[in-house]
């Protein structure tokens, strides 16, 4: 992806496996450091406390508390935090407040890895797309807005992956930028780049920067391969 951004990552989980795997999982996905793992909510509130991070992976069943009122403590906080829930608490009353206490996603458990995945990647995609601009326009605030009820591509099923796969392929000896790429397959510039921001976070396309004249370097994506 075409950002510096780094996600510092706590994990929040008593059970040893799960911290396990959450590790492992985390490993697999470009654009997260782990710096911390707490067993139990205190020390999950006071390594909060003392520690600067970005994003929680968040249990709610946890000794000394919950993990739902540790959210809520963050919120009332102000703290720049994030959190996606992971937990055996499929109630609506659990979903409802986790939602209301501003959680990004919510994974049952047990879950898949390729569930994880596209949790963090959303999140990702939406941090940089904040992170890169400063003022937002309507089209940018409804690309955030509805990026949850989208699903990021997914090779065979969504048609503009399959689009813009298929052109880069064939042009692979030329490099593009988003607007580019929009005007050729009728689609929007924002639609456009956050594609290609994901085809070059998994390796399917390079971006180059190509420098000439006054102001910012064009980004340039060019295809080297799918490595899905």
């Amino acid at each position: 992806m075409s950002t510096s951004l780094e996600i510092k990552v706590l994990i929040v989980e008593d059970d040893l496996m799960i911290q396990r795997i959450l590790t492992e999982f985390l490993k697999k996905i470009r654009g997260y450091t782990l710096v911390g793992v707490a067993s139990d909510y205190t020390s999950a509130k006071h390594f909060i406390e003392s520690t600067a991070i970005d994003f929680v992976l968040l249990d709610i069943y946890l000794p000394g508390g919950l993990g739902i009122d540790l959210l809520k403590w963050i919120r009332q906080q102000e703290r720049a935090i994030d959190a996606l829930l992971i937990t055996a608490d499929n109630r609506s009353e659990t979903l409802e407040k986790a939602m209301r206490y501003g959680a990004v996603d919510y994974l049952i458990k047990p879950f898949r890895f390729s569930r994880f995945q596209e949790a963090l990647k959303r999140y990702l995609v939406k941090k940089a797309q904040l992170h890169n601009k400063i003022m937002m326009d309507q089209e940018n605030i409804d690309q955030l807005m509805h990026l949850n009820q989208n699903p990021i591509y997914e090779e065979g099923t969504n048609q503009t992956f399959e689009n813009i796969m298929s052109f880069l392929q064939k042009n692979s000896n030329q490099s593009y930028t988003s607007s580019e790429i929009a005007k050729i397959l009728g689609i929007s510039r924002i639609t456009a780049r956050r594609y290609l921001e994901e085809m070059e976070n998994d390796g399917i396309v390079v971006l180059e920067l190509a420098y000439g004249g006054v102001g910012r370097p064009k980004n340039l994506y060019r295809f080297v391969g799918d490595q899905l």
